[in-house]
């Protein structure tokens, strides 16, 4: 199989043009080509590469959601969490925990491609004749897709860490009462969680679960976390290309339009995709370490 697209953080898109490569949101005048996909990720370091697309024989191309370093798809890892021969009363719980793991990489998917669609259409834009706005910065109003994918992909996110404690409290549970409203709670709770396995979570839960929870509650009972009237911030690379940043509050705990602060620029891509891997890395320690295999069952 062949790559023949490679989408980076902050939407800049390569696509392979038979001997070289070139980037969708850069102006055919001013874009750079490259050699080879290695001299491109070279070029546009530090961003990271989220999506690519390999050219099939069958079935037509297929884009993968890859993990933050590079190396694997978020998908494939999902597949490993379902591959082994669970027990019966076990089944259930991890089939929940991937079905969500596949919401939040569906959802970083369609982020990471809304944003190189975003990009591409700016720089569009910039092409139209009489067209004379010279600024390597820009403001582009009413990008609220977006903004849809990173409220669903936070609810999935919430949805994934939670539905964790189903499979440690059957498996390390006191095996009486009911499973703790969500994993919060659980980690208060006295089980026989293994110790590195406790350190863990909660460590996970203290540094991404508590603000995703805050993104969460704002989004779901007070106001959409969008950045003025959904508006994307347009910067232009060295490379040439146009780059899309869709900003999120840094204090979601605000629960104010007019108390929110963007001084940190936090991305809602690439704070999407850490949380994604997060989550992933989280469900895989549990499965790993909580659910007992068909033989020992």
């Amino acid at each position: 199989m062949q790559i023949t697209r490679v989408v980076f953080e902050q939407g800049v898109e390569l696509r392979f043009a038979g001997d070289h490569w070139t980037i969708s949101s850069a102006p055919p005048a001013a874009g750079a080509a490259f050699e080879s996909l290695s001299d491109a990720r070279t070029a546009l370091s530090p961003l990271r590469p989220l999506l690519i697309t390999e050219k099939r024989g069958f079935g037509g191309d297929l884009t993968v959601l890859l993990r933050c370093d590079g190396r694997r798809s978020f998908d494939a890892c999902i597949s490993d969490v379902m591959s082994h021969s669970f027990s019966k009363d076990a089944l259930y719980p991890v089939y929940h925990l991937a079905y969500l793991l596949g919401a939040v990489s569906y959802h970083c998917r369609r982020l990471a491609e809304l944003y190189a669609q975003i990009a591409v259409r700016y720089c569009e834009i910039t092409q139209i004749p009489g067209y004379d706005d010279t600024s390597d910065f820009a403001t582009f109003g009413g990008q609220t897709e977006p903004y849809y994918e990173f409220e669903a992909l936070v609810g999935a996110a919430k949805r994934s860490y939670d539905s964790v404690r189903y499979i440690l409290w059957q498996r390390f549970g006191p095996g009486k009462g009911s499973t703790p409203r969500s994993l919060e709670m659980l980690l208060k709770t006295r089980t026989k969680i293994p110790k590195p396995l406790h350190e863990q979570l909660t460590t996970s839960w203290q540094t991404f679960g508590v603000p995703l929870t805050r993104y969460r509650d704002c989004i779901h009972h007070y106001v959409p976390v969008d950045f003025g009237l959904a508006s994307a911030s347009m910067r232009r690379h060295p490379s040439g290309a146009w780059t899309t940043t869709v900003r999120i509050p840094d204090n979601p705990e605000a629960r104010s339009k007019s108390r929110f602060t963007f001084a940190l620029g936090r991305d809602a891509l690439t704070y999407a995709w850490e949380l994604a891997e997060e989550v992933l890395g989280v469900a895989i320690a549990v499965v790993e370490t909580a659910v007992p295999l068909q033989a020992d069952a």
